[in-house]
């Protein structure tokens, strides 16, 4: 990407360059100043992943998987062409 024009690669370009995963990429960019020198001289290992949960919440007791609140923040992340484009799958399969 670039910005003020300076090349600044993505963190999947550097998981190529360096030969590692691009979760290891993403935690060391949230090493603190303190922590990247040693990293960096294999002195100290990157901090372990953080485990994310894998299913959706369950119901909240009205029939809805989820608040408002937090489908927005998925539809957000997601992007809304392709949440669109799921709905519109699932309808299909619903219809099938």
């Amino acid at each position: 990407m670039y910005a003020g024009g300076t090349y600044e690669p993505t963190q999947r370009e550097l998981s190529l360059l360096y030969g590692v995963s691009v979760s290891s990429i993403n935690r060391a960019t949230q090493l603190s100043a303190e922590q990247r020198p040693a990293v960096a001289a294999e002195q100290a290992k990157l901090p372990a992943p953080v485990a994310r949960p894998l299913a959706l919440p369950k119901p909240n007791g009205n029939g809805n998987l989820m608040d408002d609140a937090t489908l927005f923040v998925i539809v957000r992340n997601a992007g809304v062409d392709k949440v669109l484009s799921i709905a519109a799958q699932v309808d299909q399969a619903a219809h099938h």
